[in-house]
């Protein structure tokens, strides 16, 4: 064992001569101490490859020493290592040129002591060696300061530090530098098998040659970065690259900390942390500054490749801090996983600059981790991004994008591209803090999928600022993503909103909108415009929670432009305080509900407005299914539909209920403008108990029922029925309407003269007030039981009946209008009675076997034919006077001789007759001679028919005579004779006819 100490004045700086030690000696053998003190040569270098147990600096060493192991030459420190007592830098280098590599290496359980300084050269020529430190075993670097440097000269590699076997960085200090010249490589420092970084500190500096590589720090194998800390700075010149520090197979970032830095200029790319194969980012700390300029990748960074995991670190991305630079970034690309990351990803802070961002590339996963985005602080500035694209996944992530924190900063975002998927992920998008900020947004692009993810977009909490939202665009679908828009918190404050544009789709999406929760702030809102639709998503609108102020809505539908509700359910709620609305869904442009199914709830306390579903422009209900229930607290409105300017109700359904509790509202539908019903069905139900609002279809203005149904049913409970009104200048159209026990239809608010419709029917009430209602547009033949009479909820007298249309309407009860009955067109069988003055007119048909109260009159090709439906004879009973003009007919039908078998005309007062009287023969029956029928009564008779049409029958046998009677007329059956002039004439033309016959035969011959 040799403890030899290096000279005072030693002859030259050899290591290996005898001669420069004392004793005589040269430490190189595995016991061997190499011992250090005070001496006036401290420049020292290896001429063989040699081995200690232990170098000591004794504290007379207080000149520093330089120990250099030369090209192609290794010094091996095998034992207790280096121990430095001099309180001076004791430094150490492994050269390097053509010759081959200079080498110090530490095995065992060596250390490099502390107060050390050890250099890796880079290689000085194309194609030479370059500088190793390595350590192997369970060797450490203890507290040392190591620097590996990069060539000096094109075309060669950087020096070299590596940890092998079990070896650890202890808590040194490890210098990795860039390129300085033109295609030289950079420094390195590399961790191999299970060796550790310890608690060291790890700094890779940038290139400082434009286009080199920064310096390196590697881990491979099982290797871990430990507790140590790390800096990749970012290159000093433009178009330098940063320095990195790279992570393979297995090995894992453990405890460490990482800073990756930008670029010190302009053009100068940032620092990176990568990770690669199945590494790990363990439980480390990444730190990503952002650039100072707009380079694309000046920001530090940290990236996931291949099939590593962030595992459980812990990441910060800082934007950019100047106009147009980008922010610091995390990027996953491959399989890799965030795992159980934290990822917070900070705005920009200069105006222009772009956020911090973490990025998600091709099968890469967000896994279990939690992303916070901030919004800017400055004006102008991008807010914290995390960014997912190709098939990429969010996982089970939890995202928070938080609003910017000054007015005009960018909110932080999360982004869906491509073909990505929020998979079951949590975002929470936060409205911005300050006036004009904007809120927190989530967006989904081409055909990216917010798959089972549940989304919270949160109102502002400043009066201008930005709410939260969720966005989709292009094809992109919210799929089975559960979504909830809060309104704003305080008064003018936005509130949080889903949209989606371009062909997107809700897909089976559930989405909650929430009504403003202060006093004139806005609501949540889900909107569709362009071309995309709800799919079939379910959407509940809530009422506002707080009244006062002009925003007070609650949460809200919209659709605009060409999009669709397509399958989706929509539940609208009333307002959850007094004076404020409810949730609406609302249609706008040429949007549809196509087959959606629409539930509008009444208020939920007294002064609290209803939810509703509106109409506007030119779109239209299409197939959907509308329910619009009454309230269930007094004082409170019911849910509503209402179209208005050239909307329409297309083939809808709608469903109008009455109210539940008394003083409570009925839900209603309403048309307004020159929106049209459609050809919808209408369905107004009345209230279960009494004092309660019934349900109710009202048109105003210009609108018309067109061809829909309405109907209004009774109330079981209730002293009011469903009622249809019809108010100003709206029309019916050929609208079908059916009201039942005590539903009602009421025209008394329209303007004079008149309200046509298709057709009546059921067994309610028709409410005219002083206008005439026309019926029989439809040309349908309906039967009506119930009672049309004068008055109603808009009032008014001499209200009027008017049959049009070529079907038949049958009237079975007793109505009460004073105004004219007129028959214009079709049938009017009146089976009840009517107490107005009758009038038929060109081509209609007055029939039944009711009673007229007042006088009828039958004009010219009128007809009046007591009776039922044709084949059916009756009586029919007019109490006051019957006229009969020149070109009318009475017609009288007769299935047999005894009394009920054939028509009577009972006129209790004067019969005034003229024109056709029109006997039709029922059923095969033939009278015979002699035969009477007393076919009209009366108390007087003024002239009598003209004409007797089908006067001979049977074969020409017989034929009718009619015989006036003072209180009777009888039609009666007498022998038909000809006359003989005519028979002669008659007899004349047969001859002549038999004559021409027999000559054309004749000139046949041959």
């Amino acid at each position: 064992m040799i403890n030899a100490q290096w000279d005072l004045d030693p002859i030259s700086g050899d290591w290996n001569s005898a001669a420069n030690r004392t004793p005589l000696g040269v430490p190189n053998g595995p016991t061997d101490t190499a011992t250090f003190a005070l001496s006036n040569t401290t420049n020292i270098s290896i001429s063989a490859n040699t081995e200690v147990n232990g170098i000591t600096f004794t504290s007379a060493a207080t000149n520093p020493y330089t120990i250099t192991a030369n090209s192609g030459l290794t010094l091996t420190v095998s034992g207790a290592g280096i121990t430095n007592n001099s309180g001076t830098t004791q430094n150490f280098v492994a050269a390097a040129d053509a010759a081959g590599d200079g080498g110090i290496a530490f095995t065992n359980s060596a250390t490099a002591g502390s107060g050390t300084s050890f250099t890796a050269n880079g290689g000085t020529v194309s194609g030479g060696g370059v500088g190793l430190i390595e350590f192997f075993n369970t060797s450490t670097a203890g507290s040392g300061t190591f620097t590996s440097n990069a060539g000096t000269a094109s075309g060669t590699i950087g020096g070299f530090i590596g940890f092998n076997d079990s070896s650890t960085a202890g808590n040194g200090t490890f210098i990795a530098n860039g390129g300085t010249v033109s295609d030289s490589n950079r420094g390195y420092v590399d961790f191999f098998n299970t060796s550790t970084a310890g608690n060291g500190t790890f700094i890779s500096n940038g290139s400082s040659f434009s286009g080199e590589l920064g310096g390196t720090t590697r881990f491979f194998d099982s290797a871990t970065a430990d507790s140590g800390t790390f800096t990749a700075n970012g290159g000093t010149v433009s178009g330098a690259r940063g320095g990195t520090i790279q992570f393979f197979n297995s090995s894992t970032a453990g405890n460490g900390n990482f800073t990756n830095n930008r670029g010190a200029v302009i053009g100068a790319l940032g620092g990176r942390t990568s990770f690669f194969d199945s590494s790990t980012a363990g439980n480390g700390t990444f730190t990503n500054e952002g650039g100072v300029d707009n380079t694309q990748f000046d920001g530090g960074g940290t990236i996931f490749l291949i099939s590593s995991s962030a595992s459980s670190g812990t990441f910060t991305n800082n934007g950019g801090a100047a106009n147009g630079a980008i922010g610091g970034t995390v990027h996953f690309q491959d399989n890799s996983t965030a795992a159980n990351g934290m990822f917070t990803n900070n705005g920009g802070t200069a105006s222009g600059a772009a956020s911090g961002n973490t990025n998600f590339y091709n099968t890469s996963t967000a896994a279990n981790g939690t992303f916070i985005n901030n919004g800017a602080a400055v004006s102008g500035a991008g807010g914290g991004a995390a960014q997912f694209l190709d098939d990429s996944s969010a996982g089970n992530g939890i995202f928070t994008n938080n609003g910017g924190t000054a007015s005009g900063a960018g909110g932080g975002y999360t982004n869906f591209g491509n073909s990505s998927t929020a998979s079951s992920g949590t975002f929470t998008n936060n409205g911005a803090a300050v006036d004009g900020a904007g809120g927190g947004t989530t967006n989904f692009l081409e055909t990216s999928s917010a798959e089972n993810g549940t989304f919270t977009n949160n109102g502002s909490a400043a009066s201008g600022a930005g709410g939260g939202s969720t966005v989709f665009l292009n094809s992109a679908t919210a799929e089975n993503g559960i979504f909830t828009n809060n309104g704003g918190t305080v008064g003018d404050a936005l509130g949080g909103e889903t949209d989606f544009f371009d062909t997107s789709t809700a897909g089976a999406g559930t989405f909650t909108n929430n009504g403003a929760a202060a006093s004139g702030a806005l609501r949540g809102v889900t909107q569709f415009i362009n071309s995309s639709t709800a799919g079939s998503a379910a959407f509940t609108n809530n009422g506002a929670t707080a009244a006062g102020g002009d925003n007070n809505q609650g949460g809200a539908t919209i659709f605009f432009d060409t999009s669709m509700a397509e399958n989706a359910t929509f539940t609208n709620n009333g307002g959850l305080v007094s004076g404020t609305n409810g949730g609406f869904t609302l249609f706008l442009n040429n949007s549809s509900a196509e087959n959606g199914t629409f539930i509008n709830e009444g208020g939920t306390v007294t002064g609290a407005g209803a939810g509703f579903t509106a109409f506007s422009d030119t779109s239209t209900a299409a197939n959907g299914t509308f329910t619009n229930n009454g309230a269930a607290v007094s004082g409170a409105g019911g849910g509503g539909t209402n179209f208005s300017n050239s909307a329409t109700a297309a083939n809808g359904t709608f469903t109008n209920n009455g109210a539940t509790a008394s003083g409570a509202g009925g839900g209603l539908t309403q048309f307004f403008n020159n929106s049209s019903a459609g050809s919808g069905t209408f369905v107004n139900n009345g209230p279960t108990i009494g004092g309660t609002g019934s349900g109710f279809t009202e048109f105003f203005n210009n609108s018309t029922a067109d061809s829909a149904t309405l109907i209004s049913n009774g109330a079981p409970g209730g002293d009011r029925g469903g009622v249809i009104f019809f108010h100003d200048d709206s029309t019916g159209g050929t609208s079908r309407i059916e009201v039942f026990d005590n539903g009602s239809l009421d025209i008394s608010y329209h303007n004079a003269p008149s309200v046509t419709v298709g057709s009546i029917e059921g067994t309610g009430s028709i409410n005219l007030g002083g206008n005439s209602l026309m019926v029989g547009s439809n040309n349908a033949s309906t039967s009506f039981s119930g009672v049309i009479q004068d008055g109603g909820d808009g009032g008014g007298t001499s209200g009027s009946l008017t049959k049009i249309g070529s079907g038949a309407l049958v009237l079975l009860g007793a109505s009460t209008y004073t105004g004219d009955t007129n028959v214009n067109r079709g049938v009017l069988q009146v089976d009840g009675s009517t107490t107005s003055n009758t009038f038929v007119n060109h081509r209609g048909t007055l029939a039944g076997i009711g009673t007229i109260q007042g006088n009828v009159m039958n004009n010219d090709l009128g007809i009046v034919r007591p009776g039922g439906a044709l084949g059916a004879p009756g009586v029919l009973t007019v109490v006051q006077n019957y006229t009969q003009t020149q070109y009318a007919t009475l017609m009288i039908q007769i299935a047999g001789g005894n009394t009920g078998d054939f028509s009577v005309l009972n006129v209790l007062g004067n019969a005034n007759l003229n024109g056709y009287l029109d006997p039709v023969l029922l059923n095969g029956f033939v009278p015979t001679f002699g035969q009477t029928f007393t076919f009209l009564d009366y108390a007087s008779l003024t002239g009598e028919f003209s004409h007797i049409k089908h006067r001979v029958f049977d074969n020409g046998l017989l034929q009718w005579s009619v015989i006036y009677e003072d209180n009777h007329a009888i039609l009666t059956v007498e022998h038909h004779t000809p006359d003989q002039g005519s028979t002669f004439v008659l007899l004349t033309l047969g001859l002549l006819g038999l004559v021409a016959c027999r000559r054309q035969l004749l000139r046949g011959q041959p």
